[in-house]
C-alpha cells in the first residue's frame, strides 16, 4: 500500500491545479505521464488514469473509453489474476476464483520452477479442465529458460504466456 500511495501522489502531482481545454488534451497529458513511469508504477497509474478519464469524460461529454477506439465487442470476459507468492497463497486465491466461476485465469510465475508447477497443478485441479490458464512471468526469464519453463507447464494445458522475457530482450 505504501508504494502504491507514493506512486499515486507522484503521478497525481502532474495534474494538480491544472486546467484542460479539451478531452484530447487530458488524454495527451495522461500519455505523457505514462511514458515516464517506472515498471512498478503502472498498476497504480491505471487507477489514476481511469479516474481522470471518467472525470474528464463527464466534464467534456465524452466516454472514458473513447481513447481506446470504437467498441469492438458487445460483451467482455473477465480474467482473474493470481498474484505471485507462495503456492499456498496462490491456491487459496484459486479457491476464491473457483467460487466466482471465472472462465480464465492468469497466474503470476517466474522465480521458482517447483513453486510454479505446484501453483499450476493446484489451479488446474481446482478450476477444472475448462478454465483457461495463462502465465505471466513479468520478464523474469531469459529465452532458453522461458522455453524450458513453458514446456514444463504445458502438461497443465497452458493457453497463453505473457511477457516471459524482459521488454528489451527482443
Amino acid at each position: 500500500p505504501e508504494s502504491v500511495e507514493k506512486a499515486l501522489v507522484n503521478q497525481l502531482s502532474a495534474f494538480h491545479a491544472r486546467s484542460f481545454a479539451s478531452f484530447a488534451e487530458v488524454v495527451e497529458a495522461l500519455s505523457s505521464v505514462q511514458e515516464t513511469l517506472r515498471r512498478d508504477e503502472h498498476a497504480a497509474f491505471c487507477t489514476l488514469e481511469l479516474a481522470i478519464l471518467d472525470l474528464a469524460g463527464k466534464a467534456f461529454g465524452c466516454s472514458a473509453g473513447d481513447p481506446l477506439g470504437p467498441v469492438a465487442l458487445d460483451e467482455v470476459s473477465y480474467s482473474a489474476v493470481v498474484s505471485g507468492g507462495s503456492p499456498a497463497v496462490a491456491i487459496k486465491t484459486c479457491e476464491a476464483i473457483q467460487l466466482y466461476g471465472s472462465p480464465s485465469v492468469k497466474l503470476k510465475v517466474g522465480i521458482d520452477p517447483r513453486a510454479d508447477r505446484e501453483i499450476f497443478a493446484g489451479a488446474r485441479e481446482l478450476l477444472g479442465p475448462d478454465c483457461s490458464l495463462r502465465v505471466d512471468a513479468n520478464g523474469a526469464w531469459k529465452a532458453e529458460e522461458a522455453l524450458r519453463r513453458i514446456e514444463s507447464l504445458a502438461v497443465y494445458r497452458l493457453d497463453g504466456v505473457e511477457q516471459p522475457l524482459r521488454g528489451e530482450d527482443l
